[in-house]
């Protein structure tokens, strides 16, 4: 379960670097977010939870991360993009590709160091 876990996280890894770059060529180009980039934030989300999911399994089998910050890491993991999306909900194109980017940066942070405390 341990390699699920940490394959989940890697995937994420990826999808939030990916992310990151979408959002900030759309930024310099100073246009909207494609359905592509916003598809690709959603599925960040959801490996994010996969991944949180499985750390639980990994964690009630008695194996728990490096630093106790890990957990705290998984939490703000998992609200970072729907807090973003929930910002970004109703403004104009150019506020919610700057969401866009913002969300992704903090997620690939939060990511990374998931990698930082885990085990």
């Amino acid at each position: 379960m341990n390699d699920l876990h940490r394959l989940a996280a890697e995937v994420a890894l990826v999808l939030a670097l990916l992310a990151v770059g979408w959002s900030a060529l759309a930024l310099a180009r100073g246009r909207p977010l494609s359905q592509l980039a916003i598809a690709n934030l959603a599925w960040v989300a959801l490996i994010a939870i996969v991944a949180a999911l499985l750390g639980l399994v990994v964690l009630a089998t008695g194996s728990g991360p490096h630093d106790a910050l890990h957990l705290v890491y998984a939490a703000l993991a998992i609200v970072a993009l729907p807090l973003t999306a929930w910002v970004a909900a109703g403004r104009a194109a150019r506020q919610r590709t700057v969401a866009g980017f913002v969300g992704s940066l903090v997620e690939l942070i939060l990511v990374v160091r998931l990698f930082q405390t885990g085990g």
